[in-house]
């Protein structure tokens, strides 16, 4: 059974009120919160240490990308707040790179991009209602961080959402079949699927 890559919310933390000059955002990058997906990541189960190593920002989720400007940013800083993971995104001068730039000053105009990261997950379970969780939900236990992205609205929200579909539907059935409450892989290789959507949060204070 093989691990399953996703790709979920990145909120700004506290908008209001910023510096126009500034380079530095701070991205909620996950949390407890069930989705609309009826999934939970836990915050214990993050694994942080190959994005700490590599703490690369993209443009839409472009790693592989020959045009050195689709890496437009970095991670200065990751910490949890309480349930939260939090990280600094510091964006790329324009002299140095003026894709980077341009999207800074969208985020500060308040331009609607969405955002995501990319997590490997491998190991979930049904919830458990005697502690008081959903037993319809997904409950994500161990899941290790290797990007994040600034991304456009140009991508196909219905395909998103198919398959995102798709993956919780495999998700569901594989542990339905199994009689354990929780499901383990040993080898992070990837289904893929998009699940970038427009959280971009302008006043409330997390």
């Amino acid at each position: 059974m093989e691990a399953k890559r996703v790709y979920i919310p990145v909120l700004l933390r506290a908008a209001d009120n910023l510096d126009p000059e500034t380079r530095e955002f701070p991205f909620v990058i996950t949390s407890e919160s069930k989705d609309s997906y009826r999934t939970v990541f836990k915050a214990d189960g993050w694994k942080m240490e190959r994005f700490i190593k590599h703490p690369v920002v993209f443009f839409q989720h472009r790693s592989s990308s020959p045009d050195p400007d689709d890496l437009i940013a970095r991670s200065t800083k990751l910490y949890r707040d309480g349930n939260t993971w939090v990280s600094n995104t510091l964006f790329e001068t324009e002299d140095v790179n003026p894709k980077a730039e341009k999207l800074r000053k969208k985020l500060l105009s308040g331009t609607p991009l969405m955002a995501s990261i990319g997590a490997d997950v491998t190991k979930y379970r049904m919830g458990d209602a005697s502690k008081d969780e959903d037993p319809e939900a997904i409950i994500f236990e161990e899941q290790e961080l290797f990007e994040y992205s600034i991304v456009t609205l140009g991508s196909n929200p219905d395909a998103t959402i198919k398959r995102n579909d798709e993956v919780f539907k495999q998700i569901r059935s594989e542990l339905s079949e199994n009689s354990d409450t929780s499901t383990e892989t040993e080898k992070p290789k990837g289904l893929s699927v998009m699940r970038a959507r427009l959280e971009l949060y302008k006043s409330k204070k997390f």
